[in-house]
């Protein structure tokens, strides 16, 4: 009885243990898609920067 207790508890770990590392896994997969556009954002705004700079000095 106690063997099967102690394999019904290391089941639900087991399942809890997955779902977590899923839901980790989804949340660091957004925070990399929000991370990468404002990466881009920013380079866009430095590259019009760097543009109107260029023809200041010209």
């Amino acid at each position: 009885m106690d063997q099967f207790r102690e394999n019904e508890i290391k089941k639900v770990r087991d399942e809890e243990r997955s779902k977590c590392q899923m839901e980790l896994q989804a949340l660091r997969k957004e925070l990399e898609i929000l991370y990468k556009s404002k990466q881009d954002t920013l380079n866009e705004k430095e590259m019009r920067i760097g543009e109107r700079f260029k023809v200041e000095l010209e």
